[in-house]
Formats: C-alpha cells, structure tokens, sequence
C-alpha cells in the first residue's frame, strides 16, 4: 500500500476524480497493471470516461455510487473464500464491473422506460434494459479509452464476465442471485 502521505498528496491533486483514484490504485494493488501489462495512462482515461459517464444531475447513480460499489467490491475480494478461487482476470472484470454496473444510468426505472416507449426498452426488447445499457456503455469505454486493445486476447471473457456482473445487478433477478452466491460461499 501507499504510504498515507502519497495518498492525501494524490487526494489534493485529483480533488473530485475519487473514481478514478481509487479505481487506478486498485488496479496497482491487484497487480493488474503488471499481469496484463497496462498503461497507466489508458487506464486512467477509461475510469475518467466512466466517471464522465455518470450523470452529476442523477442524485443517486452517480460517480460517488459508482466508487462506493467498487469500494464494497475490493471489500468481497479480501474474503479468502471469494480470492483464493479467482483469477487476474476474474478480479479485474469483477472491478470494472463494479465501477461499470450503473453507467449512464438515466435516473428512471426499468417500468418507467418500457411505459414512455424510451428507445433504450426497443433497443434491449424490454429485457434488463438498464444493466444492458450499462455494461455496453462500460465496453464502449474500453475500447475508446484503448485498454480494450491493451487486453485483445482477454477480451472475449473480459466482456463476457462484465454482462454477467453487471446483468446480475437486475433487481427483478437479486434473489436468485443471492441464493447461488450464498450457496457458493457455503460449499
């Protein structure tokens, strides 16, 4: 870990980009940016996409949320029972999944977009419309923020994995979840 002298020197500097901050530190704490061999620089221009991603008006999805959840995902990834079964890439699609999971979230509910006939409801067939719209927002940063190049042999799984986190954030599935997660740490 940093010392904490470099950590309120970077807090001063990057003053409001908390997202991208924590999401960069995770990654070097993680050893993700040494086993996937990323650029400090593309990294930082993908979490500040996303950070730009999440609208400041929406006064609950926001960036703060966004940084909060991947805050509680670092949290899981320290139980020995969840890390000890989980590969670099695994750690790393589970992250930019937590950072990704609301990603230009419009600030309504699934319902209300399906009701107005909003074009995001035609475009995901009135199906998880949100978590679709967010994990394909969350690779359209990736691939233009040029981590996604950085990774190409990953890439497949990496995207597969994300719609996976992400799609399990859909409330009208979160028992279901739960259960096989509950289930999983049980065994």
């Amino acid at each position: 870990l940093f010392p904490l002298y470099v950590c309120n020197f970077y807090c001063m500097i990057f003053i409001g980009r908390s997202l991208p901050v924590l999401c960069v530190h995770l990654f070097h704490l993680y050893g993700l940016l040494d086993h996937f061999n990323l650029d400090v620089v593309r990294l930082w221009k993908l979490f500040s996409l996303i950070e730009e991603g999440y609208h400041s008006t929406n006064p609950y999805h926001n960036s703060i949320h966004a940084t909060d959840v991947t805050q509680a995902m670092h949290c899981f990834l320290q139980e020995t029972k969840i890390y000890e079964f989980l590969t670099p890439l695994e750690i790393m699609s589970s992250l930019l999944g937590a950072v990704a999971h609301d990603l230009d979230h419009p600030g309504v509910n699934q319902p209300f977009l399906i009701a107005t006939s909003n074009h995001l409801a035609a475009l995901y067939e009135n199906t998880s419309v949100l978590e679709n719209h967010h994990w394909r927002s969350a690779i359209g940063c990736l691939l233009e923020s040029g981590v996604a190049e950085q990774v190409e042999e990953y890439r497949g799984d990496m995207e597969k994995q994300i719609s996976s986190l992400i799609l399990a954030t859909d409330i009208t599935r979160q028992q279901e979840f739960i259960g096989q997660f509950k289930d999983f740490l049980n065994n």
